[in-house]
């Protein structure tokens, strides 16, 4: 598949899950908002561990899964490089990804152990676009067709995931989450290991509705009032001959 197959694959993809997880009216939904920092093993720089920061939001969309954003920052520097790039230059490694992450909800709160009963493991998958920024292919080294070196700082990402929320509260949760991911960056496929920790914030958005009495296209007040001619107890309104009134919800 040629790069600009797969990074319309990501594009869709990312903008497929976006639209899942923007805010829906309809019902009551679950958001979060989780930063979380730690280490990439960063394949092309040695295999060694560089600054990782990560931002990452989403919302449950069924009680075991979630679906998310999420945007990253990896701090690789000035790094020694092989022949095929122009030495210096300071490194940082961007990801934008998609991610979808089945979550068991505390499955063991009945354990009776205070520690296990606040955690929920979770594991997932994400699709993105990886870039690479700061650094440059050597043009006499990129001239040559089969050294199989491409002139492509950005590129198609697939990862899998496995994580550990620690509840702290109805509203916050401590994280631990690993990444693998394939970056297919200048015309190889990379494996980049991630390890990250944070602080995830959860809140649930009911949305509001007020019903506006309307008769005849203006609004009016109704008033219950008690029955007086019927037996199943239930209130009714008081109705006239020349008004019929509906109730028409609106959003409040």
């Amino acid at each position: 598949m040629s790069r600009e197959m797969n990074l319309r694959l990501a594009a869709v993809t990312c903008a497929l899950l976006m639209s899942a997880v923007l805010p829906v009216h309809a019902v009551a939904q679950e958001y979060s908002v989780a930063l979380e920092a730690g280490v990439i093993e960063y394949d092309a720089g040695g295999d060694q561990t560089y600054p990782l920061f990560t931002l990452r939001g989403g919302r449950e969309v069924l009680s075991w899964l979630h679906l998310g954003l999420g945007l990253s920052l990896g701090v690789i520097g000035e790094i020694p490089r092989g022949p095929a790039f122009v030495s210096g230059g300071s490194e940082s490694l961007w990801r934008l990804f998609a991610n979808a992450t089945a979550v068991a909800d505390r499955p063991f709160r009945s354990s009776g152990i205070a520690v296990l009963d606040r955690l929920s493991p979770e594991g997932g998958v994400g699709i993105g676009v990886v870039h690479s920024a700061g650094i440059e292919v050597n043009p006499d080294v990129f001239a040559d067709p089969f050294n199989g070196i491409e002139d492509e700082p950005t590129g198609l990402a697939l990862g899998v995931s496995l994580g550990l929320g620690i509840e702290v509260s109805t509203a916050v949760a401590l994280r631990v989450t690993t990444w693998y991911w394939s970056d297919h960056l200048y015309g190889g496929a990379l494996s980049d290991f991630e390890l990250t920790g944070g602080v995830a914030v959860r809140w649930t958005s009911t949305p509001g509705r007020r019903f506006v009495p309307f008769c005849g296209g203006s609004t009016i007040t109704r008033t219950w009032i008690a029955p007086t001619n019927s037996s199943s107890g239930e209130p009714t309104w008081p109705t006239t001959a020349s008004a019929r009134c509906a109730a028409w919800p609106t959003r409040g």
